[in-house]
């Protein structure tokens, strides 16, 4: 992380943080669904 444009540019910085914390949650969720096919749900 480079400090010195996370001060110049706080608002770059939160949507950073922003991106990186909801891509884990899609990609959490998407994993999620991924298993749960895999497991035969939802039923037919």
């Amino acid at each position: 992380m480079d400090i010195i444009a996370w001060i110049l540019d706080p608002a770059q910085f939160q949507v950073e943080i922003a991106n990186a914390y909801w891509g884990s949650i899609y990609g959490a969720v998407d994993d999620i669904s991924f298993q749960l096919t895999q497991m035969g749900y939802p039923p037919r």
